[in-house]
């Protein structure tokens, strides 16, 4: 360093040269320690999402899921390939139900046969199926408007029944003979009793001398 307070420029560069690297380096592991913290936050989350997913499905009934996925592709072939805002709920719902099966255990199951009794236009149209109004029978004009049937069971009409019942009246209950003697009479017997209600007016000898002149009840005080 030059004496008289003067810096040495190749001096104050160097420093300067220094102090930048370190600057650098310091900035360099704040940065991997930024990166790192983000990472280990980002896996955390990723794994609270995933236990929330896990919790959500784990009590989902694989048969229904697996049904609305049906609906939608049917839905989606008849569209011409599009769902529009659908498409997002079809995905979601195959790997809610790839998930389901992955964690549960569950293999797909070969597909059913024909139910019986069915028409081709029922089978081919499970949304049909599914709610026949009037012709369904659980069909009930306050419980089930729209003849739905519940759960794990298949809709028939009245007429496609795949085991009708015929019932045959039992002889003894049809013929019982009937009573020969007269009927009972049930009424309430009138009341043939009149009763009349008679009142006269009560008027006090106070009140009825209020209404004398005085001159005649100085009289009647004299008697």
């Amino acid at each position: 360093m030059a004496k008289g307070g003067n810096i040495d420029p190749v001096e104050a560069e160097s420093k300067s040269y220094i102090a930048l690297e370190v600057s650098k380096k310091i900035s360099a592991l704040t940065s991997e320690t930024g990166r790192r913290q983000r990472a280990r936050e980002l896996k955390k989350l990723k794994e609270q999402r995933q236990t929330h997913k896990l919790e959500r499905i784990k009590n989902m009934n694989p048969q229904r899921l697996q049904r609305r996925i049906d609906e939608l592709e049917q839905k989606k072939t008849k569209q011409g390939g599009h769902l529009g805002q659908e498409e997002k709920v079809l995905e979601g719902l195959r790997k809610d139900l790839a998930l389901l099966k992955k964690t549960t255990g569950i293999q797909d199951s070969p597909p059913e046969s024909p139910l019986p009794g069915l028409s081709q236009a029922e089978e081919e149209t499970p949304e049909a199926n599914l709610s026949l109004g009037k012709n369904s029978i659980f069909y009930d004009p306050e419980w089930n408007p729209f003849g739905r049937a519940p759960e794990g069971y298949t809709n028939y009409t009245l007429t496609n029944l795949p085991d009708p019942v015929s019932y045959a009246p039992d002889p003894e209950a049809v013929n019982i003979p009937l009573p020969t003697e007269e009927k009972p009479k049930f009424y309430k017997p009138l009341d043939t009793v009149k009763t009349i209600f008679e009142g006269s007016a009560i008027v006090k000898d106070r009140d009825v001398r209020s209404f004398m002149p005085t001159a005649v009840k100085r009289k009647i005080d004299q008697v």
